[in-house]
Protein backbone atom coordinates (compact mmCIF):
# COMPACT_ATOMS: atom_id res chain seq x y z
CA UNK A 1 0.00 0.00 0.00
CA UNK A 2 2.80 2.58 1.04
CA UNK A 3 4.47 1.92 -2.65
CA UNK A 4 1.92 2.47 -4.70
CA UNK A 5 0.74 5.68 -2.72
CA UNK A 6 4.29 6.71 -3.71
CA UNK A 7 4.04 5.77 -7.03
CA UNK A 8 0.54 7.66 -7.13
CA UNK A 9 2.08 10.83 -5.61
CA UNK A 10 5.12 10.97 -7.84
CA UNK A 11 2.23 10.77 -10.72
CA UNK A 12 0.63 13.09 -9.72
CA UNK A 13 3.56 15.78 -8.86
CA UNK A 14 4.85 14.87 -12.33
CA UNK A 15 1.75 15.77 -13.90
CA UNK A 16 1.31 18.75 -11.95
CA UNK A 17 4.84 19.95 -12.76
CA UNK A 18 3.96 19.10 -16.64
CA UNK A 19 1.38 21.15 -16.64
CA UNK A 20 2.74 24.23 -14.23
CA UNK A 21 6.04 24.30 -16.59
CA UNK A 22 3.99 26.07 -19.37
CA UNK A 23 2.38 28.52 -16.89
CA UNK A 24 4.94 31.87 -16.96
CA UNK A 25 3.81 35.64 -16.08
CA UNK A 26 4.82 38.03 -18.38
CA UNK A 27 5.76 40.72 -17.69
CA UNK A 28 4.16 44.01 -19.46
CA UNK A 29 5.70 47.33 -20.16
CA UNK A 30 5.43 50.63 -18.46
CA UNK A 31 4.94 53.62 -20.57
CA UNK A 32 8.24 54.48 -18.32
CA UNK A 33 10.07 51.19 -19.43
CA UNK A 34 9.69 52.25 -23.20
CA UNK A 35 12.46 54.00 -24.41
CA UNK A 36 12.69 56.24 -27.76
CA UNK A 37 15.31 55.25 -29.87
CA UNK A 38 15.14 58.70 -31.88
CA UNK A 39 15.50 60.50 -28.26
CA UNK A 40 19.22 59.01 -27.73
CA UNK A 41 22.26 60.79 -28.73
CA UNK A 42 24.36 58.46 -30.89
CA UNK A 43 27.54 59.19 -30.27
CA UNK A 44 30.35 58.03 -32.49
CA UNK A 45 33.74 56.95 -30.64
CA UNK A 46 36.72 58.74 -31.50
CA UNK A 47 39.19 56.98 -33.90
CA UNK A 48 42.25 57.14 -31.81
CA UNK A 49 40.73 55.95 -28.56
CA UNK A 50 39.50 52.68 -30.88
CA UNK A 51 41.38 49.91 -30.37
CA UNK A 52 41.12 46.51 -31.91
CA UNK A 53 40.89 43.41 -30.18
CA UNK A 54 40.78 40.62 -32.59
CA UNK A 55 42.08 40.30 -36.17
CA UNK A 56 44.53 42.24 -38.00
CA UNK A 57 46.32 45.28 -36.17
CA UNK A 58 45.08 48.30 -38.78
CA UNK A 59 48.33 49.51 -39.75
CA UNK A 60 48.57 46.02 -41.10
CA UNK A 61 45.51 46.08 -42.90
CA UNK A 62 45.96 49.46 -44.32
CA UNK A 63 49.60 48.50 -45.81
CA UNK A 64 48.07 45.49 -47.02
CA UNK A 65 44.84 47.15 -48.71
CA UNK A 66 47.24 49.98 -50.17
CA UNK A 67 49.27 47.29 -51.87
CA UNK A 68 46.13 45.32 -53.29
CA UNK A 69 44.40 48.82 -54.41
CA UNK A 70 48.41 48.79 -56.05
CA UNK A 71 47.78 45.73 -57.86
CA UNK A 72 44.23 46.34 -58.97
CA UNK A 73 45.58 49.71 -60.43
CA UNK A 74 48.73 47.84 -62.36
CA UNK A 75 45.97 45.45 -63.43
CA UNK A 76 43.90 47.60 -64.95
CA UNK A 77 47.19 49.50 -66.24
CA UNK A 78 47.97 46.32 -68.40
CA UNK A 79 44.44 45.02 -69.37
CA UNK A 80 44.20 48.55 -70.46
CA UNK A 81 47.67 48.45 -72.80
CA UNK A 82 46.69 45.15 -74.12
CA UNK A 83 43.03 45.85 -75.51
Amino acid sequence: MKRKTLIFINVLLGALVSFLVGCKTHRVNKVEDVVDPSATEQVEPEPERMICLYGIPPEVYKRLHEQDSLRQDSLRQAQDTIQ
